[in-house]
């Protein structure tokens, strides 16, 4: 019960920090119009854009977040082995360990 509060706190807390820097970047992005100086306009504007690109992801983050979650319900336990992103760890270390080192088809070679 606590774990489904603090997901559903972190997520709401997620989603309102994006949306007021969506706002913030909206606004400077607005602001930087009215800058005389060229260089200042472009680092301002770029910025700007960068603040506005960083919230949205995070805000669609948060929708595709809770739109799995209530579509999911409730996830396994975590001491479940079956669950997903165990899985995929695993996989990924044994991907790997079938990579050669860098360097080791030079090993066994002399001069």
């Amino acid at each position: 019960m606590v774990r489904k509060l603090l997901w559903w706190t972190a997520c709401g807390a997620s989603a309102i920090l994006s949306i007021f820097f969506l706002f913030v970047g909206i606004s400077l992005c607005i602001a930087s119009y009215n800058l005389n100086h060229p260089h200042q306009f472009i680092l301002t504007f770029f910025a700007s854009n960068l603040i506005i690109l960083i919230s949205v992801v995070v805000i669609i983050a948060v929708i595709i977040r809770v739109i799995s979650r209530v579509r999911q319900g409730d996830p396994q336990p975590a001491g479940d082995p079956r669950t997903p992103g165990r899985t995929a760890i695993l996989f990924a270390l044994a991907a790997l360990r079938s990579v050669p080192q860098a360097g080791s088809q030079f090993r066994g070679r002399s001069r």
